[in-house]
């Protein structure tokens, strides 16, 4: 069986681009969930062109099977501690409070100040995304 790599990038820009249209359909539950993801997967396509993730197989043990409520401070660390100053996100992690598991949560829990929040740091990874891209160093 053939393993297809994980691209991180593609995916960045799918689920974000979903989360947008979600949201402008007032389906804030999903949007929420996916802005969540949009920005775990642009922060791990850049940490893959910075050659802390492999490109193919399983990430290191601290980007493994996390998402953004967590990968957020521990991509500032890395790329701190590595030089990439370029590449940071704000200190605050906008999804402290996000979990890979409300997305079985009741609608009602959804507000739109917990959707700006989110979608703010979605576009905060999205656009660093897009500087690394630029850059050349993710592909």
């Amino acid at each position: 069986m053939n393993v297809v790599p994980p691209n991180f990038r593609m995916a960045a820009e799918r689920t974000y681009r979903d989360a947008a249209h979600l949201e402008d359909g007032k389906r804030l539950a999903n949007a929420d969930h996916l802005y969540g993801l949009a920005a775990e997967c642009a922060l791990k396509a850049i940490l893959v062109g910075l050659g802390v993730i492999p490109p193919s197989g399983p990430p290191p043990k601290d980007f493994w099977r996390k998402h953004i409520d967590m990968v957020w401070s521990q991509y500032s660390a890395c790329v701190s501690g590595q030089g990439h100053s370029s590449y940071l996100v704000a200190s605050a992690n906008p999804f402290a409070g996000w979990k890979a598991d409300h997305r079985y949560e009741d609608d009602a829990l959804f507000t739109s100040v917990r959707l700006r929040k989110h979608s703010a740091g979605a576009l905060e990874a999205g656009l660093v995304l897009e500087q690394a891209i630029l850059d050349g160093v993710v592909p």
